[in-house]
Formats: C-alpha cells, structure tokens, sequence
C-alpha cells in the first residue's frame, strides 16, 4: 500500500467515524448528486475531524 493510499485510508476512516452525516456512505468519492455530496457538518464534528487527522499524519512520520 503506498503513503498516499494509507493517507487516504486514513482520512476516510476519521472522516466517516467522526462526522455523523457521512454515516452509511462508506466513501468520500463524488457521487455527482447535490444531495449526496453537500451536506452540513457541526463545528465541533469538523473540529474533532481536522484534530484526529493532524495527530495521524505526525504519528505517522
């Protein structure tokens, strides 16, 4: 797996765990749907998001 997969990996993985709204998409792709792709997100959602994903790319070094 390169760095860049495990990064992705990573992310979604943060993403999906932290961010009620993404609950059942099981990816971050585009999905080319306004309803799908645009959605509203808690700042503290986003906040503990962007916190998890700092912590795994400096563990990560």
């Amino acid at each position: 797996m390169t760095k860049q997969n495990k990064a992705l990996k990573a992310v979604t993985e943060i993403a999906l765990n932290g961010i009620m709204a993404l609950e059942g998409r099981g990816d971050l792709e585009q999905k080319w749907s306004d309803e799908l792709d645009f959605f509203e997100v808690s700042i503290w959602e986003f906040k503990k998001a962007m916190l998890a994903a700092y912590e795994a790319g400096k563990n990560s070094k």
